[in-house]
């Protein structure tokens, strides 16, 4: 038996599709250049805080607010901390739509079949990231009693903590576990510092940092995810 775990936010689903239906909404007059570049800069701007909102200190709508109005800065687009709290909001409404690709519903499907259990380990809010499980429809694939939040635990990836609760419900050894993300940081180095294996979903082609840990597996793709899912023979199955 093994198992294999998948990050939730822009693994399992993309989270540019509800920021670009967002600023069609709030900001229809932003060029396809500056909607791109915006999801990276508040993306970015969005973990720098992060940490310290999971500590509890600062509030999570001061999060929100700092990640909007900083990363819209750093396009040169300002707004203020009220329309960054109403872009949130919108942003919650469009990700009541989020769906997994037809090729995520297979990969999670042989990832089921191929390593017997199926989890999942995501950085963010409790209630949120639990109900956008049920709303991926995961659970199709995925045990419940391995799905972990770093909301409940108040420890984010790449910490070990949520890598550790995980191994032990499994109940296996750290070298018959596999982590999928898209984040090297939080995925790849929380997962191998454990003992487990790594699948980095390197959607932008970015290189691994000089001295850094090399992942077992890369892709770029969510095709070349699945392909790799084809070919993956374990001797513990």
């Amino acid at each position: 038996m093994t198992a294999i775990f998948f990050d939730l936010d822009d693994t399992i689903y993309l989270r540019s599709d509800p920021f670009d239906r967002t600023c069609a909404v709030l900001l229809p007059h932003l060029t396809e250049d500056q909607r791109r570049r915006a999801f990276r800069t508040c993306r970015d701007r969005g973990d720098e805080v992060f940490p310290a909102a999971q500590r509890g200190e600062i509030s999570e709508s001061e999060m929100y607010r700092y990640r909007y109005r900083q990363g819209f800065a750093d396009v040169g687009v300002t707004i203020d901390d009220s329309f960054a709290w109403a872009f949130y909001e919108e942003y919650i409404v469009q990700q009541r739509t989020i769906a997994p690709s037809p090729v995520m519903q297979s990969i999670l499907a042989l990832a089921q079949e191929k390593f017997g259990r199926v989890g999942i380990l995501t950085n963010g809010e409790s209630v949120r990231q639990r109900k956008k499980v049920h709303q991926l429809g995961i659970l199709q694939w995925a045990e419940e009693s391995l799905v972990f939040v770093s909301g409940d635990a108040g420890r984010p990836k790449p910490d070990p903590y949520l890598f550790e609760l995980a191994t032990t419900a499994t109940e296996l050894p750290p070298k018959q576990l596999w982590m999928v993300g898209d984040s090297y940081e939080a995925d790849v180095c929380g997962a191998a510092a454990c003992g487990w294996h790594t699948v980095w979903l390197n959607r932008e082609g970015t290189a691994i940092p000089t001295g850094g840990i090399a992942p077992d597996i890369m892709v770029e793709s969510e095709a070349a995810l699945l392909s790799w899912l084809k070919s993956f023979f374990s001797p513990f199955v």
